[in-house]
């Protein structure tokens, strides 16, 4: 699939979610924003959409807040453990981008892959990433609570947010 086909295909996805604000070329080559959320409340949500022609796929990712300097190590801690329960994610991991934030990242192949099941695969992911952003935006983990003794769908009040 060339990049006209995905941008084609990108093109289909505002009329099966309303939450779709805005989707509009990114600034590298093979790149698009996606914004999602409800302006009236301020939460939109920027996700990034590449295309990697040769492994015939979509990368979603979603940068994220930076963690209070005192709760870096456990948050840290905490997004490497997420990396661990790839298969109860669906394939969603984190990472650190250029900048040092922590990003959510997650691969779609596509082939097979049509508007409807990207709608979908998007909504979970801005969903999951608008979670982790409520949590890093409130300092993240702090040292008193060790991985997997707090429940990120609790601490951002969202209930899309994997139990870890």
């Amino acid at each position: 699939m060339d990049d006209e086909k995905v941008e084609e295909l990108l093109g289909e996805l505002g009329p099966l979610n309303k939450s779709i604000q805005l989707v509009q070329r990114g600034s590298a080559p093979s790149s698009w924003d996606i914004f999602l959320g409800d302006e009236s409340d301020g939460e939109i949500m920027s996700v990034g959409v590449s295309h990697q022609s040769q492994d015939r796929k979509l990368v979603l990712f979603s940068s994220l807040a930076v963690p209070d300097a005192e709760n870096e190590a456990p948050t840290y801690e905490m997004l490497l453990t997420f990396n661990g329960l790839w298969t109860e994610t669906g394939g969603q991991r984190m990472a650190l981008d250029g900048d040092g934030l922590p990003m959510l990242v997650m691969d779609l192949s596509l082939p097979g892959l049509d508007a409807s099941a990207l709608a979908a695969q998007l909504e979970a992911f801005a969903t999951r990433a608008m979670s982790w952003q409520v949590l890093l935006e409130q300092g993240g983990f702090d040292a008193g609570q060790a991985p997997g003794t707090d429940d990120p769908a609790e601490a951002s009040n969202q209930e899309h947010v994997l139990r870890v």
